[in-house]
């Protein structure tokens, strides 16, 4: 969702964040949050370092162990788990949630 170049893989999403471009606040505090702002500030200046840490990142994530079905959870708060719901409480919830705001 980068607004320089919305059809291109590149450092341009970092780039926007520097210059407050970009479509949500939760991205934009990757770069006014001051544990963050190195990172963004390496990305955009450097697409190589970029592209260097995109792929450490994917390889780590394909050694995740994925849960699926029941073993999995849908977070009612992505910041934290849930504490002894049933996934059916939480995505009813969700959908309460939705509802209620269309």
């Amino acid at each position: 969702m980068a607004v320089r170049s919305p059809n291109i893989f590149d450092k341009k999403y970092y780039v926007d964040l520097m210059n407050k471009q970009v479509l949500f606040t939760s991205d934009q505090d990757l770069y006014t949050d001051t544990r963050t702002r190195g990172i963004v500030t390496s990305f955009a200046s450097d697409q190589k370092v970029f592209f260097d840490k995109f792929v450490v990142a994917m390889i780590k994530m394909g050694q995740l162990n994925v849960s699926t079905g029941g073993q999995g959870e849908i977070r009612a708060k992505c910041s934290m788990r849930n504490k002894d719901k049933l996934l059916v409480d939480v995505v009813e919830g969700l959908e309460k949630t939705l509802a209620a705001a269309f």
